[in-house]
């Protein structure tokens, strides 16, 4: 080692107390108190940076509901900029209601005749009774003057569908009747069409007592399902 001392050491040895002159801090390494021997000049240490802790962003779950509720919100806002079906609609104005477009009388009479010959003459009422019978109840607290211009009684699911398609045809409205109570005036035809009667699609499919469900037609009613599956321990409330 040169003979010369380390300028550092030397002023940190002169600028601590008498007690501890020539002692070197263990901060200071020996890279720091080295002499360059190629020059005259000290190599002075490399110069230290405060060290900076960061906060690592935690997902927690209030920032996740806050994100997904702040997304949500703005997707909405910007539908609704760009669909005007989506704003708010005055329903007091008149222009904004539009009565439905159905078939006339000569439409409803093809249909009749076409449903004749899909399913049968039997499948097929325009008796004044039966229309009065599926269009007028007293168990209703609303009833209307205007009734079904048929009844039809499918027996499958496959005649429903033939049903269907000659209403859709015809612009035929349909209305669904099975019990009958229509306590508010469930069945009630404003714009005629026909009555579709399920009273001879009462019919238990299947039961999946492991699913807890069963698959029924329209016309079974739950006091003869509770009592069928009686034995599963299973019940319709």
């Amino acid at each position: 080692m040169s003979s010369r001392k380390c300028v550092a050491c030397f002023r940190l040895a002169t600028s601590t107390p008498k007690t501890q002159r020539g002692v070197v801090p263990r901060s200071l390494n020996r890279q720091q108190c080295r002499w360059n021997s190629s020059s005259s000049k000290q190599v002075p240490p490399p110069p230290t940076r405060p060290e900076v802790v960061r906060k690592s962003w935690e997902w927690t779950t209030a920032r996740v509901l806050l994100l997904a509720v702040g997304t949500g919100i703005s997707a909405y806002s910007v539908a609704k900029l760009q669909n005007p079906s989506l704003r708010v609609v005055d329903y007091a104005r008149a222009d904004k209601f539009h009565k439905p477009k159905y078939g006339s009388v000569k439409d409803m009479e093809a249909a009749i005749a076409e449903v004749k010959a899909a399913l049968s003459e039997d499948a097929v009422s325009i008796d004044d009774e039966d229309l009065r019978a599926h269009g007028f109840s007293e168990w209703s607290s609303i009833n209307i003057d205007t009734l079904p211009v048929a009844v039809l009684y499918p027996t499958s699911t496959a005649e429903v569908s033939a049903i269907a398609k000659i209403c859709h045809k015809y612009r035929v409205p349909m209305i669904p009747y099975s019990g009958g109570s229509s306590l508010e005036a469930n069945f009630s035809a404003p714009y005629g069409g026909f009555s579709v009667d399920f009273a001879f699609m009462d019919k238990i499919i299947q039961l999946n007592k492991d699913d807890m469900d069963v698959v029924v037609q329209p016309s079974v009613s739950w006091m003869t399902l509770n009592e069928t599956i009686a034995d599963s321990r299973l019940f319709f409330p």
